[in-house]
């Protein structure tokens, strides 16, 4: 099973802050990042892949769009 990037992901800045926000409303989860992890996310390096995962950023496509119509 190959995990990809969530296309349900939303990852913006907060304003007034160097802090990032992440979160997946098919998931369930909203997590705040640095900037580093922020641009590591952008930039592909998921070394961290057990977590992203846990948490719903990264999945198996074909799943994900199973959970999304059976939701």
């Amino acid at each position: 099973m190959a995990l990809v990037k969530s296309r349900y992901n939303i990852l913006s800045p907060i304003p007034g802050s160097q802090s990032w926000y992440i979160a997946n409303p098919l998931a369930g989860t909203a997590d705040i990042l640095q900037p580093d992890e922020a641009k590591a996310y952008n930039d592909g390096d998921l070394s961290g892949l057990e977590q992203w995962a846990e948490r719903g950023y990264l999945v198996d496509a074909d799943d994900e769009q199973q959970r999304f119509k059976s939701g």
